[in-house]
């Protein structure tokens, strides 16, 4: 079934790539850890500010904050994420009780 297999794939890559589906969620995401993890004792701005004051800090950072881990977690608790895999779900079912009625007749 093709539409399984299309299905199938985009919730990998929606796992293994989340920036491409949610990009701006993802920075945002990646700012309130930086935030939470380090503020600058001297002057008080929070470690998001690393996105203008180092951005290839920042970039490195965000790239390797979304490692596979991470990277499918967050996936894992995004709405459309859950939705695709609550549709795959139900047609999955449905395929399995067309195969049981095609056994039974």
């Amino acid at each position: 079934m093709d539409i399984i297999k299309k299905a199938t794939d985009k919730l990998a890559d929606m796992e293994a790539d989340p920036p491409l589906f949610w990009d701006e969620k993802c920075h945002e995401a990646y700012d309130q850890m930086l935030d939470e993890c380090w503020i600058c004792e001297t002057c008080g701005r929070g470690g998001s500010d690393l996105k203008h004051t180092d951005p290839i800090a920042y970039r490195c950072g965000f790239n390797d904050y979304f490692d596979r881990d991470v990277a499918a977690d967050f996936a894992k608790n995004q709405p459309a994420y859950k939705e695709l895999v609550e549709k795959l779900e139900a047609v999955n079912d449905a395929i399995a009780e067309l195969e049981d009625a095609l056994e039974n007749t």
